[in-house]
């Protein structure tokens, strides 16, 4: 349990190492934006000045947006790098003669790269946060809006609050679920790519985009007919905000059974390369 603390706390550092640097960026971009918000407000300011700073402020929008996008794409490339590196290559020598299982090498960096994708997430909403004017928000006082009232009335009584908290709850547990199998399928790519000889990234990528497609469309088969043919969904005559709702919650929950089942079958997948394909560089 020891080693295995070390393993996960080496890849996090390492994955860190790259990912760091985008969230400073966030955070200035955001701290940024959110100064000229506060000095837009100012309604005496000087048009030409006021044009100046739109300007900046738009572009520091456009920069945050780049850097958000950047920072998903950087950890999606650091941890098939980091997975890479630390198996099958130079430092997969010293990973793979550790005193633990492979199920617990994957094990590990699984727990490193979902905490990462978790961090990810919460700073990307943190930030922005950061950005939008809530001051306006809560200042225009919407939950007074009548339309807003009405339509709050109308969700009451069309679902129920007892459909509420199931949903966000689903919800959260597939976002956890589909990021688990996200990683897992990277790992899967990786160790694929690692058995062939040459063209390695070319491999990968490839089964990146067809497999992925695959796994994507069959999923969405299976749900359609789990949906067509299950007879506690049948439609609510008039009341189409419940239908929306039974078929959500339906297809979160199926979704959470599919992607753990597929999240399963790659980690044995996985787990059987690693220890009787292994081919390291």
């Amino acid at each position: 349990m020891k080693i295995l603390g070390k393993l996960i706390k080496y890849d996090f550092s390492d994955i860190g190492k790259l990912i760091f640097p985008f969230y400073i960026g966030l955070g200035v971009a955001g701290i940024g934006i959110r100064m000229l918000q506060f000095a837009l407000a100012n309604n005496g300011m000087d048009e030409h000045l006021k044009f100046t700073l739109t300007l900046f402020q738009s572009t520091l929008y456009f920069v945050y947006t780049l850097v958000a996008i950047g920072s998903v794409v950087m950890l999606h490339y650091g941890v098939i790098v980091r997975f890479h590196r630390s198996v099958y290559g130079n430092e997969g020598y010293l990973t793979n003669t550790l005193p633990i299982s492979t199920h617990q090498i994957i094990l590990a960096k699984l727990i490193t790269c979902l905490s990462w994708f978790i961090i990810n997430a919460f700073i990307i909403l943190l930030t922005f946060l950061l950005i939008i004017p809530i001051e306006e928000i809560i200042s225009s006082k919407f939950w007074e809006n009548p339309n807003f009232i009405q339509m709050i009335d109308y969700l009451k009584t069309a679902l129920g609050i007892q459909y509420v908290l199931p949903t966000i709850i689903l919800f959260i547990v597939f976002l956890i679920f589909w990021t688990i199998e996200k990683v897992l399928f990277l790992f899967f790519c990786v160790s694929v790519a690692n058995m062939t000889k040459s063209y390695r990234i070319l491999t990968g990528a490839a089964l990146f985009i067809i497999a992925g497609g695959f796994l994507n469309i069959t999923k969405r088969m299976i749900l359609v007919f789990t949906y067509l043919y299950n007879p506690s969904l049948r439609l609510e005559t008039g009341n189409m905000a419940l239908n929306v709702v039974k078929y959500i919650i339906s297809a979160n929950t199926g979704l959470i059974v599919l992607t753990g089942i597929v999240s399963v079958i790659l980690f044995l997948t996985v787990n059987y390369i690693l220890k009787n394909k292994l081919n390291l560089e």
